[in-house]
């Protein structure tokens, strides 16, 4: 099924087009995503081809619907994600090639194009699958191979942040500066009601499992007072964080034939990007993709993580031991676990829905209904949820998280 591009993404391609050194061309647009997979924008595939070559792309754009737009903010993230792409990567990378470093954070994918007028923000990006990488099962919790892969480039990512504080302050300062939380500015009384949905849910998930209950009621008790207060708080070993860690955002290479075991990740999607502890993202991706096991070991994965992080700040000329330390590293993830905790009960809910069972965000935005009323929604895999939910509580009160 073709896709009709608006007057403002045809120029931009054909821009780009031209710029790549295409003269007589074709340009081919179909549906990029399904329902679900992306609650901002719309994804969109772009193919431009003459007669001896093609270029594959991603056209990213934003949702135009006023109401929508007055309900969430749609502008602020799309200019946050143009920013981190044209900004912030290059910078980072430009700081990693001045200090010598390799092998460093690369897990992204190559701009191409940007428009910010409003409401016609959109970014091209190369499309990573037709390079060979694949999306994760959503359904299905992911393995040790996958999880070690994620960690370890979140690890070279939060390296260079660390780095850049310490050898160029003034620089990383510049570059960050006003990267707070997308939602800061959230309404508090639609946040409240987010909030009270998210905690319906775990409750429901875990009912007839007085252990669990107990725990949950722990964390039901402090839930606000950390999400309006202390995430708010500055944090002096702060990092550029990707902000949205669940399997949708995470793309892998394979070299083998069955696709088993990844050599590569990119991580996609930077619209919730801000400044933040690194636990933020280390919690947010265990929390909603990794199995009980792999929770139960927690420490074994933050070791992947750490020695990750110390050998790229070896790298850059700087030592893990005195920027960031394994033992803090652990009082951050004690502190942040609970922000993964909580994502937890809505991610997963997305993660094993089916497209139909997924609410249209802009029709519940031109209906008049709220941002949380778009969080509302039974799934056929209710089962596989509250098992999942379970496991999360479980694990967070045998190891003192909740």
């Amino acid at each position: 099924m073709s896709v009709q591009l608006s007057e403002h993404q045809i120029n931009l391609i054909n821009k780009i087009a031209e710029e790549e050194g295409f003269s007589d061309f074709t340009v081919v647009a179909t549906p990029g995503s399904c329902k679900g997979d992306n609650y901002m924008g719309v994804i969109t595939t772009v193919r431009v081809k003459d007669s001896t070559r093609k270029l594959d792309l991603i056209l990213k754009s934003a949702l135009d619907s006023g109401a929508l737009r007055k309900m969430a903010p749609i502008r602020k993230v799309f200019l946050r994600e143009i920013y981190v792409y044209k900004t912030v990567f290059p910078a980072l990378e430009e700081f990693q090639r001045s200090r010598g470093l390799l092998e460093g954070f690369s897990g992204h994918a190559k701009l191409y194009g940007t428009v910010t007028e409003e409401p016609n923000e959109c970014l091209v990006l190369e499309n990573l699958k037709e390079a060979g990488y694949r999306l994760w099962n959503r359904k299905i919790p992911m393995d040790p191979d996958h999880v070690r892969m994620v960690l370890e480039e979140y690890g070279r990512l939060h390296a260079v942040s660390f780095a850049m504080k310490e050898k160029e302050p003034e620089r990383y300062e510049e570059m960050t500066d006003g990267m707070a939380n997308v939602f800061t500015d959230m309404d508090p009384i639609e946040a409240t009601a987010v909030m009270k949905g998210c905690m319906a849910n775990g409750f429901n998930a875990i009912e007839g499992h007085p252990e669990a209950v107990e725990a949950f009621e722990r964390f039901n008790g402090v839930v606000e007072k950390f999400l309006m207060e202390e995430l708010k708080e500055p944090e002096e070993k702060s990092v550029l964080v990707h902000g949205d860690c669940w399997c949708n955002n995470l793309l892998f290479k394979y070299e083998d034939a069955q696709d088993t075991r990844p050599t590569k990740v990119c991580l996609i999607d930077w619209q919730l990007s801000w400044t933040g502890s690194p636990a933020l993202d280390l919690a947010y991706f265990l929390m909603t993709c990794a199995p009980k096991q792999i929770l139960s070991d927690y420490k074994e994965y933050l070791r992947v993580y750490h020695g990750a992080l110390s050998q790229a700040l070896r790298g850059l000329q700087c030592d893990a031991e005195t920027l960031f330390p394994f033992d803090l590293l652990e009082q951050h993830w004690r502190k942040y676990a609970k922000y993964g905790i909580y994502l937890a009960l809505i991610v997963v809910k997305l993660m094993l829905g089916d497209a139909e069972e997924v609410p249209d965000i802009v029709e519940i935005a031109d209906g008049g209904k709220t941002f949380s009323d778009g969080f509302k929604f039974d799934i056929n895999s209710c089962d596989s949820y509250n098992r999942r939910i379970l496991d999360i509580v479980l694990v967070s009160a045998d190891n003192g998280w909740i």
